[in-house]
């Protein structure tokens, strides 16, 4: 979850809010590229929404439409010929929440990105942005090149703020590269610092996680499967939708060693399911022909020991079918990318690393006789769990 620099103590009076009646807002800032202030409007949001899916090369995006007839963000242009220069601008889109026991407002980031689009007209713009993993997927006519030796880590940095980003947030492993880094001028800087951070570590589910944070700060932190909220049956909206999936799966992975240069010749280690396995190729015969599902993976590997262990662990990590669990929430604003929460339900509980989830914009309000109450909008929620 991302931090809000609360206490302990009010975190806790936060999370209770979120959980009972409670006011809700949505501010709306227009930043420079160095993410400073240019115009601010909150509550003006009509409708929009944060997508986030960690599947894509860019996690976050967001659309809404926003009420400024005075101009206030500084996107309405003055004619066709004098448009704002969006493409100088980002925005940030904050979900407010009015907690009664602390007496204020607690604002989350949930999306800091430049502006791709804007649209005005009759006091209202839409605004559409996409992460800050954008500025960095395309190639910059720059070459770097990182000696042997080098951590992986003080890579990230450098290569960030070689790109212009100073804000990140890199935790620190001791992973060295074995080899020299070329990153070409034809060569977009973001899949290699995705490729990097994976190199950290061996399991597809555990990796450390890069990406940029709902703040616009690009973050490297290792993965906790700690459960960091639990969804019951009064937080569920619908009942969860369950899909299963085995198309991703593999019952053969070949590890290939990378050429180091060193004297000791390594070899290729292979893993295979065995026989009893149900995904085995034995079990996925076809007139009597076993069914070999085949996965390649590489490395900077230093022994056969550890050729063979990563060829294990990366059969373990795809020798699944995939589950996907999707569902209607109450809102919680602090969630981040692959936070591990737990589903409960009256037949079932169950733990999954959310991938990928939608916050509504806009406070949704339904009038009740005799009173006007605050309805919270919900969330669509998805994620991805495995099963034997």
């Amino acid at each position: 979850m991302i931090s809000l620099g609360l206490s302990a103590a009010d975190q806790m009076a936060f999370e209770a809010g979120l959980l009972g009646d409670h006011q809700v807002s949505t501010r709306v800032s227009i930043l420079d590229m160095d993410q400073q202030m240019l115009g601010q409007v909150t509550g003006g949001v009509l409708s929009g929404q944060v997508d986030v899916d960690s599947a894509q090369d860019v996690e976050r995006s967001c659309t809404l439409e926003v009420r400024d007839p005075s101009n206030t963000l500084g996107l309405v242009a003055a004619g066709p010929t004098s448009p704002p220069v969006v493409a100088t601008m980002m925005v940030r889109v904050e979900h407010g929440v009015r907690v009664s026991a602390l007496g204020r407002w607690v604002w989350v980031p949930l999306f800091t990105g430049p502006i791709q689009k804007a649209e005005m007209g009759d006091g209202k713009v839409t605004i559409t942005g996409q992460g800050k993993e954008s500025l960095l997927n395309a190639a910059t006519s720059m070459t770097t090149t990182y000696k042997k030796g080098w951590p992986k880590t003080n890579i990230i940095a450098n290569l960030l703020a070689k790109n212009g980003e100073r804000f990140r947030q890199i935790t620190r492993w001791s992973d060295k590269t074995t080899a020299d880094i070329v990153v070409a001028s034809t060569a977009a800087p973001w899949p290699v610092l995705k490729q990097l951070a994976r190199g950290l570590s061996g399991s597809d589910s555990n990796y450390p996680w890069l990406g940029y944070d709902g703040r616009g700060v690009c973050v490297l932190k290792s993965h906790s499967q700690a459960v960091k909220w639990r969804f019951d049956q009064a937080q569920l909206m619908s009942r969860p939708a369950i899909t299963v999936d085995a198309d991703a799966m593999r019952n053969l992975v070949v590890a290939t060693p990378n050429d180091t240069g060193s004297k000791k010749k390594l070899k290729q280690a292979v893993a295979r399911a065995p026989k009893s396995d149900p995904f085995s190729p034995e079990s996925l015969a076809r007139g009597g022909v076993p069914r070999f599902v085949r996965d390649e993976i590489t490395g900077d590997w230093k022994s056969q020991a550890q050729i063979k262990a990563a060829a294990a662990a990366r059969l373990k990590a795809v020798l699944m079918a995939s589950v996907t669990v999707s569902m209607d929430t109450l809102v919680i604003p602090h969630l981040e990318p692959r936070d591990v929460v737990r589903i409960v339900t009256d037949t079932w509980t169950w733990d999954m690393q959310v991938t990928k989830f939608t916050i509504p914009l806009g406070a949704v309000q339904a009038m009740s006789h005799g009173r006007t109450r605050v309805v919270r909008p919900k969330a669509r929620m998805r994620g991805k769990v495995v099963h034997r």
